[in-house]
């Protein structure tokens, strides 16, 4: 006698199964390839794709059970929908679909990121320096002033602390005292991108610089196959400590080619210029991002409130918007923090780290300093007792330079100052702490 203890069955469904694109994945690249398991009795299978879940044309029909997407031309972070119908005309039914699945596309495509170059010399395995891929002008420094990397004998060529986004930015060196420009310029063939500007939906050239405060002037510029489109921000960007976005519409470059990209530059020019800017993280997008880094811009005389002995001031042609705040001659609070003379900001954040920066001038070590507070942030650096911010700085003299708020305290001196903020409202306080320290802009950006 014999006992049945267990059946299996086996069932091969009608539907195409196991596709590889699931519900929700993000960062899907133009080119990916949709792959699926045929569903039984499939002769061929429709592609149907769209934006609109509920109306999926179908693109394509084929017999096989991959289809790549670069046909399609995609348009870059945009979210897609589809779905797989299995088609035999001599079954009844004839069609057995999916359910629709969602994917979001990339949100740009990488001109050049600066992370593949290295220090290997020239001539070895795996040697790609930067300064060969965006020729510089160092072989005629009368008519370029520019220098791509470090040239340091023994030390890296690339920037590795002052970083927008992965591990490394190009140090961009310009000196125009005596050339008239000075320009980098890398073939399209050489980088990420592909030479066709104008699929995916592409509108928009963006990338990042980092000023340095003791750059002498200057103006930005980008060509584009040698149309040249100067920098439109703010033209003491140049001097900026943090990463700015520049974001170069397309459209309205006076490009006619891009099509066929092949060269791109960037340069400084201005007589008698000189000075350094980190560059990273060029990129396409069909979409502009927003400038979401710099959070807020208050101009100090903006005040939301504002005591005696502090008071804006307009006897300076150089500030930003014509004025200024600083306390009245001979007014000091060296010891504890006022509870007058002190100037107030609102400002509203989405939440995440903060550094905030002031444009200010120090004429002296008896006139560098101010007291700051940012009630209710979170802040990792020691104090005054007080629980204010002693905030000194370093660089003395007659003009305008842009400095971070600090922590100065015996011992440790001057530490940069980081807020941790969740989502909502706060206010900025400055306090005078020596006259003769003025103070002219704020910014607000997010480092994390």
């Amino acid at each position: 006698m014999v006992g049945l203890s267990e059946v299996q069955f086996r069932y091969l469904p009608v539907r195409a199964y196991n596709l590889t694109l699931a519900d929700g994945t993000m960062d899907v690249a133009v080119d990916d390839t949709l792959g699926w398991a045929p569903g039984r009795q499939a002769v061929d299978h429709e592609i149907c794709l769209g934006t609109d879940v509920g109306d999926l044309p179908v693109l394509d029909t084929v017999s096989d059970t991959q289809y790549n997407l670069e046909s399609l031309d995609l348009i870059l972070g945009e979210t897609y929908y589809y779905k797989i119908v299995e088609v035999n005309e001599a079954e009844t039914p004839a069609r057995w679909a999916t359910n629709p699945v969602g994917f979001t596309v990339v949100e740009y495509h990488i001109v050049e990121d600066f992370e593949s170059y290295n220090d290997i010399p020239a001539g070895e395995e795996g040697s790609n320096l930067v300064y060969l891929t965006w020729a510089d002008g160092v072989d005629n420094p009368s008519a370029n002033g520019s220098t791509m990397g470090y040239n340091e004998p023994f030390q890296p060529t690339m920037e590795s602390s002052i970083v927008y986004d992965g591990a490394q930015s190009a140090p961009l060196f310009y000196d125009n005292t005596v050339a008239a420009y000075s320009e980098v310029t890398a073939n399209i063939a050489d980088l990420q991108a592909a030479e066709d500007w104008t699929k995916h939906g592409v509108k928009t050239l963006t990338l990042w610089f980092c000023g340095d405060q003791t750059n002498n002037g200057g103006q930005l510029y980008a060509k584009i196959n040698g149309v040249k489109i100067p920098y439109d921000g703010d033209p003491e960007s140049i001097k900026w400590l943090w990463w700015n976005q520049w974001n170069i519409d397309l459209a309205s470059a006076g490009v006619t080619n891009l099509e066929n990209v092949t060269s791109l530059s960037i340069g400084v020019e201005g007589a008698g210029s000189s000075g350094l800017l980190y560059i990273d993280e060029i990129r396409l997008y069909a979409q502009a991002p927003s400038h979401e880094r710099v959070i807020a811009w208050l101009e100090a005389e903006a005040t939301t409130s504002i005591t005696e002995p502090m008071r804006v001031w307009s006897d300076l042609a150089d500030a930003s918007g014509g004025a200024y705040i600083a306390a009245t001659s001979g007014s000091n609070s060296t010891g504890n923090p006022p509870t007058d003379g002190v100037a107030t900001y609102t400002f509203t954040v989405p939440g995440g780290t903060y550094q905030v920066l002031g444009r200010v001038i120090a004429p002296a070590g008896a006139s560098d300093s101010f007291w700051v507070r940012i009630q209710d942030a979170g802040i990792e650096v020691e104090t005054h007792p007080s629980g204010w911010l002693l905030w000194s700085i370093a660089q003395k003299g007659s003009t305008w330079h842009w400095t971070s708020v600090n922590s100065w305290v015996a011992g440790p001196g001057r530490q940069t100052v980081l807020f941790t903020m969740p989502a909502g409202t706060y206010t900025l306080e400055i306090a005078y702490r020596e006259s003769g320290t003025l103070l002219d802009t704020f910014a607000i950006f997010a480092v994390d």
